[in-house]
C-alpha cells in the first residue's frame, strides 16, 4: 500500500519500464476510494494475481459505502470478527446497515474492535516469521481501529486483510498518514521503508518493531543511492523530504542495533547514512539531531560534535536574524530553529553531555522567551 504519487510512481516505473517484480501489486491508497481502481485491483496484472477483495462491485460502486460510520452496539463491545463483518457488508445484512432520514440505506460498524483468528501452527510452519520470533505469534489479531468513521479504501484494506489468510505479504509504506495504518502498527514489522503486517505482536511495540537482520540487509546491502552525495545537484524542498525519510529509518535501525548490543553494526549503519546522504548536498534536517546521541554511543564523538555544531549554528543564526529584523516568531523557520535546538539539548542529555546541553538550553530559552 502506497500513499500518493511520490510513493507510487517510482514503483510503477520499476515494474512497467524495468520489469522488476511484476508479481508485486502496488496499491495506491489515493485511488482506492474509486470503484474503477478497485476493479483493476480485482484483476490479474502481469505476474500478480488479483488482490483478495471479496466485496461485490455493488458494495463499493461510486456513491456506495464512501463513508462507513461507527454506531455503538454494547453487546459487541469486546469486538466483532473481521471476516464476519466483511461478509455481512457484502450481504447488506441488517446487522450492519441503517436507514438515513432520507430513506437511503448505509453501512455502519457496530464495534471499533475487530478480531481476526490466526492458525499459529500454520503460520510458524510457513516460515513467514523468523523462528526467533515464534514466541510472539498470536492466536488472533484483536485491535481497536480507533476511528469513528472509515472511508471506502479502509473497508477494502480490511477486506483484503480478512481474506488474504497470510498467503501474500502485505506491506505498508512508511510515509502513509497515520490513519492509513488502521491502528494495526503493533502488528507490523519495519523492514526498511515499509512495514510488513504479520500475525505477531511484541509487548510495548505500539508503532511496530524492527527486525534488525532483515532491515540491515535491505538498507545496507540492497538499497542503491545515486547523486545524493553530489553537491552540484539541486534538490528543492520537495525532493529533500525523501532522503529525510531514509535518514529516519537508518536512525531507527541503528538505535535497534544498539539496543541489541550490536555496536559495530550500529556504527556501520550511522556512518553509511552520513556517507550516502551527506550534509554538503542534503543539508541536515529534523531527523539529524537524534543522530547525535547514537553517534556518541558508538564512539563517533567527532561526528556527533560536527552535527551539533553545524545544526546549532544554523539555528542560532536564523533566530538571531529573525529577531533582529522583528520577523514573526510564529513562522515556520523560527519554530523549526527552536525545535532543532530543543532536539540537540535532548540528544546531548541522552548522551550524558549535560554541560553542553545546558549551554544550548540557555540559548533555546533566550529565543523561546523572545517570542512571547
Amino acid at each position: 500500500f502506497t500513499g500518493g504519487d511520490n510513493d507510487t510512481y517510482p514503483l510503477w516505473y520499476a515494474q512497467e519500464v524495468e520489469g522488476i517484480r511484476t508479481d508485486v501489486r502496488v496499491c495506491n491508497l489515493s485511488l482506492l476510494n474509486t470503484d474503477w481502481y478497485i476493479n483493476q485491483m480485482k484483476r490479474k496484472s502481469y505476474l500478480s494475481a488479483p488482490l483478495p477483495i471479496t466485496l461485490k462491485e455493488e458494495n463499493y460502486m461510486s456513491g456506495t459505502n464512501d463513508m462507513i460510520y461507527f454506531v455503538d452496539e454494547p453487546k459487541l463491545a469486546k469486538g466483532i470478527s473481521l471476516q464476519k463483518y466483511i461478509k455481512l457488508v457484502n450481504e447488506k445484512s441488517r446487522a450492519v446497515t441503517q436507514v438515513s432520514g432520507g430513506g437511503e440505506t448505509y453501512c455502519v460498524y457496530p464495534s471499533k474492535t475487530f478480531i481476526l483468528p490466526v492458525d499459529k501452527e500454520k503460520i510458524i510452519k510457513s516460515g513467514i516469521i523468523d523462528t526467533s520470533m515464534s514466541q510472539y505469534v498470536v492466536d488472533k489479531l484483536s485491535w481497536n481501529i480507533g476511528a469513528n468513521s472509515l472511508d471506502k479504501k479502509s473497508l477494502i484494506i480490511l477486506d483484503m486483510i480478512a481474506n488474504n489468510n497470510w498467503e501474500r505479504p502485505i506491506y505498508f509504506s512508511t510515509t502513509l498518514s497515520g490513519e492509513d495504518y488502521l491502528n494495526l502498527r503493533e502488528y507490523m514489522q519495519l523492514e526498511g521503508l515499509a512495514y510488513r503486517l504479520l500475525p505477531a505482536k511484541i509487548e510495548g511495540a505500539k508503532y511496530g518493531w524492527i527486525n534488525s537482520d532483515i532491515m540491515y540487509q535491505n538498507m545496507m546491502k540492497k538499497f542503491a543511492f545515486r547523486n545524493l552525495d553530489d553537491s552540484t545537484v539541486f534538490y528543492d524542498e520537495n525532493y529533500l523530504r525523501f532522503p529525510a525519510n531514509c535518514r529516519n529509518q537508518y536512525h531507527a535501525l541503528a538505535g535497534q542495533l544498539i539496543a541489541e548490543g550490536k555496536i559495530d553494526k550500529a556504527r556501520e549503519v550511522l556512518n553509511y547514512s552520513l556517507k550516502m546522504i551527506p550534509d554538503k548536498s542534503i543539508p541536515y534536517d529534523y531527523y539529524m539531531p537524534d543522530y547525535i546521541s547514537l553517534l556518541y554511543k558508538v564512539g563517533e564523538d567527532k561526528k556527533a560534535e560536527d552535527i551539533t555544531n553545524k545544526m546549532s549554528t544554523r539555528a542560532l543564526e536564523m533566530l538571531a536574524y529573525m529577531s533582529k529584523n522583528k520577523m514573526s516568531a510564529n513562522s515556520r523557520d523560527y519554530q523549526l530553529s527552536l525545535a532543532y535546538l530543543d532536539q540537540i539539548v535532548n540528544s546531548l542529555k541522552a548522551a550524558g553531555k549535560t554541560e553542553e546541553a545546558s549551554k544550548y538550553y540557555e540559548k533555546l530559552l533566550f529565543y523561546y522567551n523572545k517570542r512571547q
